[in-house]
């Protein structure tokens, strides 16, 4: 298997968008967590692509949105700012149903190499393209409707399955369950034939 990368200019999206994406495997967004423009861009980028073209969101300088701490009493605006819009881009991948976003990071050398780096990723998205397709509102209805229908059905197997152990067990055990019944009948009869309950009868 081979890599091929393809940078695509903000100036030449539109083009390509047109033009390439037919021989494109995955459509790799990347943004800028510090710039609200950058991300914002990539996701109305994300929503013109093809319903059924694989995709996946890169965020860079991610040692800038790291850098927060929830314990830290003096958080760096920017950083916090940053950490917010890395937060909204996973949000979109989560509702979606996409894979969280890959982070990078030319300072910290983070997604570079190894398992989770931006070319791995890449390269498992292309293997893997289901993984990477999108779900929208339609197709998770669909999907909820399946599934509920096959809740349904189970129910009703399970329950049929339960009734023909029933008959089945009462067929096999028919004169015990009539004993039984006729013992209760007994029982109560000799209970209301007591002297105490026909006179609070009476």
């Amino acid at each position: 298997k081979h890599l091929v990368l393809t940078e695509v200019p903000e100036l030449c999206a539109q083009q390509a968008m047109a033009e390439q994406l037919m021989s494109c495997d995955v459509a790799v967004l990347v943004f800028d967590p510090s710039s609200q423009r950058s991300l914002d861009y990539i996701l109305a980028l994300e929503q013109r692509l093809p319903a059924r073209q694989p995709r996946l969101l890169v965020s860079t300088k991610h040692d800038i949105t790291r850098s927060t701490s929830t314990t830290s009493t003096t958080k760096d605006p920017a950083a916090a700012a940053a950490a917010a819009r890395f937060e909204e881009a996973y949000a979109h991948c989560v509702s979606t149903e996409l894979q969280p976003p890959v982070v990078t990071s030319a300072t910290a050398r983070l997604g570079t190499d190894g398992p989770n780096s931006v070319p791995d990723r890449i390269m498992l998205t292309a293997l893997d393209p289901e993984s990477a397709i999108p779900y929208s509102l339609s197709h998770k209805r669909k999907r909820d409707r399946r599934r509920f229908l096959m809740r349904m059905l189970c129910g009703v197997a399970f329950a049929s399955a339960a009734a023909v152990l029933g008959v089945s067990w009462y067929k096999r055990n028919e004169d015990l369950v009539k004993g039984w019944w006729r013992e209760q009948q007994a029982k109560a009869l000799a209970l209301m034939n007591q002297p105490s309950l026909r006179t609070m009868a009476r």
